[in-house]
């Protein structure tokens, strides 16, 4: 009996060590949510390790890249920013009036690329800190601004690869803006090669 009793033991504290290793503490990570609310949690070893909540902030942040300098790239619905580890914005651009921001990628560490729900809806390249626009195209979109796009992400191709959640498919685009290919997938939200 103490001969199983202590192989019982010795499994339990491996399966144990097992789930631990595999746990929330194995993975470092940015969480941004979809919520009213503007926050964002790093984990890091398990715990909490930094927060951010934007108590003015209107819409919730779709969309969240932690750089390697520390700096979080957010969009927030009616904007996008560039927020620094003191909390305090690196830079932002604010959507214009009738339209919505949802997605947006890095471009190196001078450039962001991000989808402006809209009419019209509009795939924008903007040099960064300075908010310039260096580049755009349109986009279709289906009539409701708040449901035409959620993610869109650039391909080791060079190419965007945009899902049209309000049009039921994913399209890959060229620098240019010409469609080359599309994909059907009625409620598409998020697209990544």
């Amino acid at each position: 009996m103490e001969k199983i009793l202590l192989t019982l033991l010795s499994l339990w504290a491996a399966f144990s060590l097992s789930a631990q290793e595999s746990g929330l503490a194995r993975h470092n990570l940015l969480y941004a949510g979809q919520s009213k609310k503007q926050r964002m949690f790093i984990i890091k070893d398990g715990q909490v390790n930094w927060t951010y909540y934007n108590q003015q902030g209107r819409g919730e942040i779709s969309d969240a890249v932690l750089m390697t300098d520390g700096n979080i790239l957010i969009a927030h619905q009616y904007g996008i920013a560039e927020i620094k580890p003191d909390q305090t914005a690196a830079w932002t651009y604010e959507a214009p009036e009738g339209t919505e921001i949802h997605t947006l990628q890095p471009i190196g560490k001078e450039h962001v690329l991000f989808v402006q729900n809209g009419h019209p809806a509009k795939v924008v390249v903007m040099a960064i800190p300075s908010c310039q626009i260096v580049q755009e195209f349109e986009v279709p979109a289906s009539e409701g601004v708040h449901g035409q796009f959620r993610n869109c992400r650039l391909s080791s191709r060079g190419t965007l690869l945009l899902a049209h959640m309000g049009m039921g498919y994913v399209a890959e685009y060229s620098e240019q803006g010409r469609e080359l290919c599309r994909w059907e997938l009625p409620g598409a939200w998020s697209v990544s090669e």
